[in-house]
């Protein structure tokens, strides 16, 4: 029964990675894509963290 818990538990974590990663990928292409027409400068990643 542990077995079958611990696979679960790393199979819904494995979930969560791809689900973060995920979320991460489509905001970075929503926040170039809405400043893409603006400034083109190439630390518009790192101005991401700076609200």
């Amino acid at each position: 029964m542990y077995f079958i818990t611990e696979t679960s538990s790393q199979a819904n974590i494995h979930l969560e990675i791809v689900y973060m990663s995920y979320q991460y990928i489509m905001c970075k292409h929503i926040f170039l894509w809405i400043h893409h027409g603006r400034i083109h400068q190439n630390t518009i990643p790192l101005q991401f963290g700076h609200g």
